[in-house]
This record gives structure tokens, sequence and C-alpha cells, in this order.
């Protein structure tokens, strides 16, 4: 008899715990993104922020998935381009309630990083601070004809056709920047993600500028 009763007993307290701790819990109930879509180039990454809600809610803890790991991978909210494409990245909560995210990757723009690392020393060669362009003047300094010819010059014209080939730039345009005239003015070419604009002066030389649009 008395088993009977402290088993009872027993049944009873978990089963009043276990309600206790029901109550205590607060369900998720929107999953909300801070983007529905985001564009990114490859090797780029974009930070997602979810807001859970109600703010009370508790088993707030968010899981992060990919529909497609070859296009964009994400942990804990961090998206990383791996490949041209689309996919979706899914923000989940514990209790099934999700909010999604339409991820395009693109190619990659031109590389003006490793450019800047690469001639950033030369004095024929400036950039932006944000590298948002750079430039190549084969007469920085503006001195007179005869530094036209100079070792100097050879360096940057080489650097233009340098940096022409690094960016996958035709073949063709170094010839066009060599024949231009000053009266021709400043003559401006776009491809993927980048311009090109050129101006020469028989005195002052030949000017490039790469811009990433």
């Amino acid at each position: 008899m008395k088993k009977s009763v402290v088993l009872l007993l027993a049944t009873l307290l978990i089963s009043i715990g276990a309600s206790l701790v029901g109550c205590g819990s607060v369900s998720v109930e929107t999953v909300i993104l801070d983007n529905s879509s985001i564009i990114l180039e490859v090797g780029e990454s974009a930070t997602l922020t979810a807001t859970v809600m109600p703010s009370d809610a508790t088993e707030t803890v968010l899981t992060w998935t990919s529909s497609n790991e070859e296009i964009a991978t994400v942990t804990d909210g961090k998206v990383q381009g791996v490949s041209e494409g689309s996919c979706t990245i899914l923000a989940s909560a514990s209790n099934g309630i999700t909010s999604t995210c339409n991820v395009t990757v693109e190619a990659a723009g031109p590389d003006f990083e490793r450019l800047v690392v690469e001639y950033s020393e030369e004095s024929w060669f400036s950039y932006g601070t944000d590298q948002s362009y750079i430039k190549v003047d084969t007469n920085p300094l503006n001195l007179d004809s005869d530094y036209l010819s100079s070792i100097s010059v050879s360096a940057a014209i080489s650097g233009i056709k340098e940096i022409n080939e690094a960016l996958g730039l035709p073949e063709s345009l170094y010839s066009k920047m060599s024949e231009t005239r000053a009266i021709d003015g400043t003559i401006s070419e776009e491809y993927d993600k980048l311009r090109v604009s050129w101006h020469y002066h028989p005195d002052q030389g030949l000017e490039v500028t790469y811009e990433k649009k």
C-alpha cells in the first residue's frame, strides 16, 4: 500500500514539474531576417541578422542552412559566395518556424587589390584609397617631352599592357590607346564591372584610369 502511494506521489510530482516547465516556455512565432535577398560576388561575404518574435521567446537558437553549398555557404548568419548561381539561405527555429533569404552569387569584379600590391611602389601607378579605381600615368610629373622617351615611360607602358592582361581586357585595347591623339580627348570603354578611360597629350603622355562600376 505504501509503495503504491509513494509511486503515485512521484508520478504526480513529475507531472507537475513538467507542467511548470511547459508554462515557463514561450514559443517562437516569427523569424525575421534583415534582408530577403542579397547579391554577392564569388569570394565575398555578408552577414544576415535574424530577429525572433516575440521578444521573450525561449529556445531562440537558430539553425542556418544553405539550399546549395556549392553556390553559397552560411555559418551563424554569415553567408559566403562560393560560385556563380542562386540559392536560398534558411534560418530555422527549433519549433520549425523559418525565414529565408535568396542569394545570388555573381562573378568577381576586377582584382584591384592584387594590382595595388604589385604596383603601388611604382611612380607611374596610383589608386583610390577605397581601391575603386587605379590609374597609370606615363608622365606623372608632367615633365617636358624629352621625358617621354625615358626608361620610366617604358615601364609605365609595360605596366599598362600588364594591367590590361591581368584584368582580362582585349589585346586590341592597348593598340587603341597608343593610337589616341590629343584632339580625341578622353576615350572610354566599358567592360563587365569595369570602365576604362584614357587620354593623351604630346607633352604629358598617356594617362589611363580603370574604374570599378
